[in-house]
């Protein structure tokens, strides 16, 4: 690790990159759990006003967590009903309805065909100027390029058409900071570029652009999107994202007029990171600020096991700051932090079981990290410890002479990463 000390100095100024994720959620069909009274009147109720039996749909793709949603969408502190559902008669796609329990019964609001057959986003949100939560629906079409976004608006003193944009992904937040959320959707554009676009919702009853950034790079996959704050208190939006080698990159802007401006101390960070999996960007140290993993260098490879030393930069600094310096284990995905006074004059050494970091000057094992098949977490000895990191147990042994702020150091930042 004698590199990484010289290496240190110079890479301060320097930023480095990082990488919407979708995990599956998916309920067989073939198996389909019962239902409660509630849920069995629901569905009774689309039945009888369709004439026909109908089966929910059970997401595939993290759209939304079951096909019937109970949320109380206009603050009366009743839920009403929001269902995904397949009718035989009416088409392939998805079908939703809005439903509300009014009279002692379940009664329909609305029923309409969806745009595709899958849903790969859903939420509710409070849009400024309108009664109640409206729902948002990110549909997945078929033989068609380019998703769905769609609002149906659930407020029934306002004459609003629901609103429908083509997109790729769907992201939410506050980036107006309004107090109200917006809606972030991407796009493929010429060259295969991907255009951001920031929509708000006006004064019209419509959503507009308040804000396009195109990102630099062609051919190009977004793995997450995030907001932070920045270091004048603005809010940014992240955007992550990587070619089809594996090198990651990282952009990040503030709305300034119709367009979303760089806020990062450098136009564009990247670096290659040669693994299937994506290290995104993330507040590492918990200061409401996203820092960017940046690869300082790699040691000890051996087959699919590498030790690499990265530093997280909050490169929305002038000049850029690290925040936290440690070892990237890409066998198991998991970070370990390392005191300040590590980082110079030691190396790491690892066989199949562990891995360690070792003093160049006189072969002080300052630290011991090592997988654990069972146990629990605690103090297992004067200087060992199994913690939960993720969904595992690892074992970290200290060196009796290593300080007790050096261990709270390193103890309270392993990190797992998917």
């Amino acid at each position: 690790m004698k590199r990484l000390a010289a290496i240190i100095l110079t890479v301060v100024m320097l930023c480095g990159c990082s990488s919407i994720g979708v995990s599956n959620n998916i309920t067989g069909l073939l198996s389909s759990p019962k239902h409660s009274q509630t849920e069995s009147l629901i569905v009774q109720t689309i039945g009888d006003y369709l004439g026909e039996n109908i089966t929910l749909k059970y997401s595939q793709t993290q759209g939304y967590s079951a096909p019937i949603q109970l949320i109380d969408m206009d603050g009366d502190k009743t839920e009403e009903a929001l269902v995904f559902y397949y009718a035989p008669n009416k088409g392939t796609n998805i079908r939703f309805a809005f439903l509300k329990y009014t009279d002692e019964k379940w009664n329909i609001v609305f029923d309409k065909e969806g745009l595709g057959t899958e849903v790969f986003f859903f939420d509710t949100i409070v849009l400024e100027g309108v009664n109640g939560k409206q729902i948002l629906v990110g549909y997945l079409p078929t033989n068609i390029n380019g998703n769905f976004f769609v609002t149906y608006f659930t407020d029934a003193t306002l004459q609003i058409e629901d609103y429908m944009e083509v997109c790729e992904e769907i992201f939410v937040a506050d980036i107006t900071a309004d107090g109200y959320d917006d809606v972030i959707v991407t796009n493929i554009i010429n060259n295969n570029r991907i255009r951001i676009k920031v929509l708000t919702f006006g004064a019209e009853n419509t959503f507009k652009a308040a804000g396009t950034k195109v990102l630099k790079r062609s051919d190009v996959q977004i793995t997450q999107m995030a907001v932070s704050s920045t270091y004048d208190g603005r809010t940014a939006l992240y955007t992550d994202y990587a070619d089809s080698y594996n090198k990651l990159y990282t952009e990040a802007g503030v709305l300034q007029g119709a367009t979303i401006v760089n806020c990062l101390s450098e136009d564009t960070i990247s670096r290659v990171w040669e693994y299937p999996y994506k290290l995104n960007s993330c507040d590492i140290d918990g200061d409401g600020v996203q820092d960017i993993p940046v690869v300082i260098e790699a040691e000890q490879e051996q087959a699919s096991k590498t030790l690499r030393y990265i530093e997280w930069t909050d490169c929305a600094q002038k000049p850029a700051q690290v925040k936290m310096a440690g070892i990237y284990d890409t066998s198991e995905n998991i970070f370990v932090a390392l005191p300040q006074e590590w980082h110079t004059e030691t190396h790491t050494e690892y066989n199949t079981d562990y891995w360690q970091l070792v003093s160049d000057t006189d072969g002080t094992v300052f630290i011991r990290v090592s997988k654990q098949e069972k146990g629990s977490a605690g103090k297992t000895g004067d200087y060992s410890y199994n913690i939960n990191v993720g969904t595992e147990i690892w074992n970290v042994k200290f060196h009796e002479s290593v300080q007790p702020h050096h261990t709270e150091f390193v103890l309270n930042n392993i990190k797992a990463f998917e």
